[in-house]
């Protein structure tokens, strides 16, 4: 009898002990605030997922992770014991969408996982890939519970949300792009005026001949508006050489110009 009441209490303190060292957890721990130490670690299980927290009066408080873009999200897991006591391994991640502790009925998949049986007290980093399914949970309506699980049964819950529409990323680079687009466009538009200047330079060059044959084009009309198509020809044959007879009258004015003012000059006898 006595045996057997020592036996009972032996059994109920291994029990208490297991259940106050555990042995390692995932944080953000889901009612913890801050880095979690060895008495925040649960032992979850089908009926407790979140172990003994307080789903309802801690979700909406508690630290979260926001997922990645690609639904994916990056923990940390630390153990307070070595070897696999302390196993820093997920051997499952369970999905709540709704927040609400009740619907673990997806699965999360462990891309990056801790060591099995480390050596030494420490921290690894995970790296956990989420469903599909949007989370919905909480006040603010984005929000998900992950219960976790290590090889050695211990483990917590966390609190995950939905990954931030759009990116400051994005943001840079519309900005990028618009500035390119701005700078395509001035291009563009100082390209468009230098052809238009060419153009305009092209088109006075053009108008200056056109303004010379319309010129000789009504000398001959005019000629031939008396019924003589030979004397307009002639007319025009005339004005030519009077205009190169002026010329050549001109250079040789020059000379004589030259000869009379140095005979202008003192001469001596």
């Amino acid at each position: 009898m006595y045996f057997s009441k020592v036996v009972a209490a032996a059994a109920l303190l291994l029990s208490a002990s297991l259940e106050a060292s555990a042995h390692a957890a995932v944080s953000p721990v889901l009612g913890v605030a801050g880095t979690p130490v060895r008495s925040d670690v649960q032992r979850p299980n089908n009926i407790r997922p979140c172990g003994k927290t307080d789903i309802a009066a801690t979700l909406d408080t508690s630290d979260t992770i926001t997922m990645n873009a690609d639904n994916t999200f990056t923990a940390t897991i630390t153990n307070f014991n070595r070897l696999l006591d302390g196993s820093r391994e997920i051997a499952s991640a369970l999905v709540d969408t709704t927040g609400t502790g009740e619907q673990f009925n997806q699965k999360a998949t462990v891309v990056d996982n801790g060591t099995r049986a480390p050596k030494e007290l420490g921290s690894e980093q995970l790296t956990i890939q989420m469903p599909a399914a949007a989370c919905t949970g909480g006040a603010t309506g984005d929000k998900c519970l992950v219960s976790f699980k290590t090889a050695s049964g211990f483990g917590n819950c966390v609190v995950i949300q939905n990954a931030a529409s759009g990116s400051a990323s994005n943001t840079t680079d519309t900005d990028t792009d618009t500035d390119s687009d701005a700078s395509d466009s001035t291009s563009t538009s100082t390209s468009t005026d230098t052809d238009t200047d060419a153009a305009d330079s092209t088109s006075t060059a053009v108008d200056t001949t056109s303004v010379a044959a319309a010129t000789d084009a009504s000398s001959v009309a005019a000629v031939a508006g008396t019924g003589s198509v030979a004397a307009a020809t002639a007319a025009v044959t005339s004005a030519v050489k009077a205009v190169k007879g002026k010329s050549v009258a001109q250079r040789r004015a020059a000379p004589a110009h030259r000869l009379v003012r140095r005979r202008a000059g003192p001469y001596r006898l």
